[in-house]
């Protein structure tokens, strides 16, 4: 059964108010690759350009410990946010951005064509589901759009999220730029929101009021178009769009957390759902149709200690990815 959160985000899309970008912000300019592959070998701090990728910028998380989870008078609260000390044993990088749709499409897709006839009542095109096109394409920029954008790539699944995960893998261990026991892949929950807080205790991971470095007003938002990039304040560690962009597959299988889990969990060895992290661009809700709900109530779903979760095999318009070059997981069934 579909949980209550995601019946609650499909909902939104039916009422979403549109908005438009707002005049006057430009948008910041990326940070600059400034670590080599031979440097990221050695886990030296920087930002690193993987190579032949359209831009993916790693930066490097170092080992640490943190509360995971959510306090219980926190506002949002859920039951299932059982808050615990957890222990990063062992640094690892992290995409600065969710992947976007050039960096996806070029690796996965790279003859894929935004057909522009038929066109549905979002303005997206049936076709381009079925070969894995985005929702959020700027299809003012042609067929090619996809190839090009910098938006963050949606409707993936969580095997098309691993996928793309798996084919980096392979190109980057036969160029021989893989450090010794590392690899590719999808954060684990607990990487994920060690690396969204980025030392913060509250109730998300950049400083400052909601509205503001959430910059709601800074969304594009006609059915089809999300914010591109840099247009929201990064958080500590120069991470951006933790928060509301896109739900963020992670590793992990849906499930009670494990207290016996203390030092680099990775959640249940199996189950049915994958876990969803950051909330999205149309979180921002009341709670149960309760039209008097405050600020605080309607930002529940994007707090750095949020958890969603579908069937690894669901799309939705509001599913994305984000990659981590981390210590290699122990392999466990259906993982």
């Amino acid at each position: 059964m579909m949980n209550r959160n995601l019946v609650a985000l499909l909902a939104a899309f039916a009422v979403a108010p549109s908005a438009h970008a707002a005049e006057g912000i430009p948008p910041i300019p990326p940070p600059k690759a400034n670590i080599s592959t031979k440097q990221v070998t050695s886990f030296k701090p920087g930002v690193y350009e993987v190579p032949e990728s359209h831009g993916v910028l790693l930066t490097r998380v170092a080992p640490g410990a943190f509360k995971m989870g959510s306090p219980q008078k926190e506002i949002g609260r859920e039951a299932d946010e059982t808050q615990r000390k957890i222990v990063i044993t062992k640094p690892f990088y992290i995409g600065i951005t969710e992947v976007t749709q050039a960096q996806y499409l070029n690796a996965m897709y790279p003859n894929h064509v935004e057909y522009c006839q038929n066109k549905g009542p979002w303005g997206h095109t049936l076709p381009s589901f079925t070969v894995g096109g985005p929702w959020g394409v700027d299809r003012t920029a042609g067929p090619h759009a996809g190839l090009k954008c910098d938006h963050p790539m949606d409707m993936l699944t969580w095997e098309e999220a691993v996928a793309y995960a798996a084919w980096l893998n392979q190109r980057e261990a036969k160029a021989g730029r893989l450090p010794e026991g590392y690899a590719y892949r999808l954060p684990t929950e607990a990487e994920w929101e060690y690396a969204c807080r980025a030392g913060s205790k509250g109730r998300f991971g950049v400083e400052g009021k909601p509205a503001e470095f959430l910059a709601f007003s800074a969304w594009n938002f006609d059915g089809i178009i999300m914010s591109p990039f840099g247009r929201r304040k990064p958080n500590a560690w120069g991470l951006y769009d933790m928060h509301g962009s896109l739900y963020e597959w992670v590793h992990d299988w849906y499930g009670p957390y494990d207290k016996k889990q203390k030092k680099d969990p990775q959640g249940p060895a199996a189950g049915d759902e994958k876990v969803m992290r950051g909330g999205s661009y149309v979180s921002y809700s009341e709670k149960d149709g309760e039209w008097e709900t405050t600020d605080a109530e309607k930002m529940r779903n994007i707090r750095s200690a949020s958890r969603n979760h579908l069937p690894a095999d669901y799309e939705l318009p509001v599913t994305g990815m984000r990659i981590v070059l981390g210590p290699e997981l122990g392999r466990r069934a259906g993982q």
